[in-house]
Formats: C-alpha cells, sequence, structure tokens
C-alpha cells in the first residue's frame, strides 16, 4: 500500500460522536469539545475515531504538535456553505499562546 494512504477503520469501531436527542447545534458543539479534550488528553485513539475514524498513528501523526492546554469555550456552530457539515469554533488555549481552532462537526448542515 503506498505511503500517502490513510486508513480509516469505520467497520470495526465506533466513530464520531452520538448526536441523541441532542439538536445538531448541540451535537456540534459537543462534536468539538470531546475533540479538543482529546487533543487537551493527548488521547490520539479517541482524537482518530472523532476525525471520521482515523487510525490512532494517524491522528498522532497529524496532531501531535498541537499543544493544547484546556478548553477555553466553545462557540455557537457555524453552517458552511461549502460543507456538508457544520463548524464550531472552539478557543482553545496551547501551552505557548491563546488561539482559535475550527473543528469540521459530522452533523448535516442547515437547510
Amino acid at each position: 500500500m503506498p505511503k500517502d494512504v490513510r486508513i480509516a477503520d469505520r467497520l470495526n469501531q465506533a466513530y464520531g460522536v452520538a448526536q441523541g436527542n441532542l439538536t445538531d447545534e448541540q451535537a456540534a458543539a459537543e462534536t468539538v469539545r470531546q475533540f479538543f479534550q482529546a487533543l487537551v488528553d493527548k488521547d490520539y485513539k479517541k482524537v482518530g475515531s472523532i476525525y471520521g475514524g482515523t487510525l490512532e498513528e494517524y491522528a498522532k501523526e497529524e496532531f501531535g504538535a498541537v499543544n493544547a492546554a484546556r478548553i477555553i469555550s466553545i462557540g455557537p456552530p457555524v453552517a458552511q456553505p461549502d460543507w456538508t457539515s457544520t463548524a464550531s469554533e472552539c478557543p482553545a488555549k496551547s501551552r505557548s499562546s491563546s488561539q482559535t481552532a475550527r473543528k469540521r462537526c459530522g452533523n448535516p448542515a442547515p437547510t
């Protein structure tokens, strides 16, 4: 298999964040919260599962340099016209400075 091929396991593991009884907006914010908390915890298996089922080793390779220390707040989801999902801004405090990061969430965009 070519080295630039990434494997996402969507058959043998749960991936994403279950929406349950949450609204699309609540589910988007919860997805962002769990994603960034997994980065804070350096739990790359969870990062990968939220990031579309990406295997832990690839999630660590892609996000291992992120030094998130804690979540400050999660902004309201913002529908993106060129995406099929919603996005939520999530200001996060890194070990070196404050920054705003954006995470695509796997919830349908409002129609």
